[in-house]
């Protein structure tokens, strides 16, 4: 009988052995004086062991470098307490510095005694770096944003100031000479006023482009129909004017920011009555899920776009045709992609020259939008 227990024991000592060798974890197994009893594989690979068996050799020979601290928590588990730590820098004896997870709590024998403890460590260092280099990255955007607004400001007060008093006073000065400056004399001075107005704009284009990211609302439970309401409300005339008809399906609940969303179906739909067709121009608006995301369609007949131009269009200060045939500053689209990425989607244009042009935007759809009643 006594054989067979030593035979099991020794069996199971075998697999225990097995088991640390392959195990994917830094883990020791120390006695009471602190001497290796076991070690896996990865002990000796994660603390570059150069020692290829430390079996019985003392902790803190292997590591002359253990502070104080350490040994007094050895110490402590020895004597029956448990510890862990998510994060400790600890510096080796050749100045590298590693940042290690670890746990320490005690092992018994069979009678229930104390005989050592066991340690099980991960090497956390590059994922701290990452952290930290992660860290530093944020407070770069942060300062970026910072002196983002400080643009938005001057350029919503300071740069548009000159611009109001060129216009204002170029239009006092043609209306009090008006009888005394010949035709070309107003030309010129309809050219100042064109020109203010137009760098006017698009110094509030820019800035809609640069608060996309910066002064968007909380993504929140957002009705699609309300949106579009709204957006057709504001186009009333300008779908009036042009005789187009504007139709749509019905429009999803989603996780989203409403006066973003509306400003996006705004430009689209606004592009699509700029560029619309001259006979009977159609527009139609409709959305529909595809493997969890919202396919939001506007579709027109309009004008269309040459296909070397689909990428091209939402990129800042684009433009396809001059400001005499179709007004614009060329930022509309690139606003539009920004909203869409902030949401989490992508967006892409099908189009085909004489016969119309087809935008489309999508929107994950979150658990959130399956629990509105």
């Amino acid at each position: 009988e006594r054989r067979l227990v030593e035979s099991e024991l020794g069996n199971n000592l075998e697999l225990l052995n097995l088991f640390l060798e392959d195990v994917p974890a830094a883990i020791a197994i120390l006695d009471q004086q602190m001497r290796y009893q076991f070690v896996s594989r990865h002990w000796y690979s994660e603390y570059n062991i150069s020692d290829d068996n430390i079996i019985g050799k003392s902790y803190y020979d292997v590591f002359p470098e253990t502070p104080e601290r350490w040994k007094k928590i050895h110490q402590r588990c020895l004597e029956g307490d448990s510890a862990e730590c998510e994060e400790d820098l600890f510096i080796r004896a050749n100045g590298e510095q590693q940042w290690l997870k670890w746990e320490i709590a005690p092992w018994v024998d069979i009678a229930g005694k104390i005989s050592g403890i066991i340690m099980s460590t991960e090497v956390i260092t590059e994922r701290k770096e990452a952290q930290e280099a992660l860290k530093r990255l944020n407070q770069d955007l942060s300062r970026s944003n910072r002196e983002l607004e400080q643009f938005a400001y001057v350029a919503s007060h300071d740069l548009q100031e000159p611009l109001r008093a060129i216009s204002s006073y170029t239009q006092l000065l043609a209306k009090k000479y008006q009888s005394k400056l010949d035709a070309q004399a107003d030309k010129y001075i309809h050219y100042i006023v064109d020109g203010a107005t137009n760098m006017q704009q698009l110094i509030q284009d820019l800035l809609s482009f640069s608060r996309v990211g910066t002064h968007g609302k909380e993504l929140a439970v957002t009705d699609c129909e309300v949106v579009l309401n709204r957006v057709l409300d504001n186009l009333n005339v300008a779908i009036i004017e042009s005789d187009v008809i504007v139709t749509h399906d019905s429009l999803p609940v989603v996780m989203g920011d409403d006066i973003q969303l509306s400003q996006l179906l705004q430009n689209i739909i606004g592009n699509a009555i700029k560029f619309r067709s001259q006979e009977l121009p159609r527009v139609n608006i409709s959305a529909e899920l595809k493997a969890k995301e919202w396919i939001f369609s506007v579709r027109d007949n309009g004008i269309g776009i040459e296909p070397e131009y689909f990428e091209r269009i939402f990129t800042i200060f684009q433009r396809l045709h001059t400001r005499r045939e179709y007004p614009g500053t060329g930022i509309g689209l690139a606003v539009c992609k920004k909203i869409v990425e902030r949401h989490g989607g992508k967006i892409w244009v099908e189009s085909e020259l004489g016969v119309g042009t087809t935008f489309y935007f999508s929107i994950p759809q979150h658990h959130q939008d399956l629990n509105i009643i």
